[in-house]
């Protein structure tokens, strides 16, 4: 796990978003989160995510579950997490704020 990838990963509003829901819901099915994108879009942003050690996937048969792997991260980089969930929900609140007017 390295925190250039780490960041990397979490500077795609889409991912952030990816990651906000998982911190919130702990684990989530794969087709539980509904994505603005393709199904195939999707798969890659889960990947990015996946690859630079910001989520965990298990399967059960046929399903996959998906959590974050949030002890691992707060572990090798204390309080990141808390830090950047805090500054996407900014953003996306700014985000939201500048759609209105």
């Amino acid at each position: 796990m390295c925190l250039g990838a780490l960041l990397q990963a979490f500077s795609e509003p889409l991912r952030q978003h990816i990651v906000r829901r998982l911190a919130v819901e702990l684990e989530v099915g794969c087709g539980d989160i509904e994505l603005p994108v393709t199904r195939a879009t999707g798969s890659y942003h889960f990947r990015v995510l996946r690859q630079a050690g910001w989520t965990h996937t298990r399967r059960i048969g046929r399903e996959r579950y998906i959590s974050l792997r949030s002890a691992d991260i707060e572990e090798r980089f204390p309080g990141l997490l808390p830090a950047l969930l805090k500054a996407a929900e900014a953003d996306e609140a700014r985000r939201r704020g500048r759609g209105r007017g």
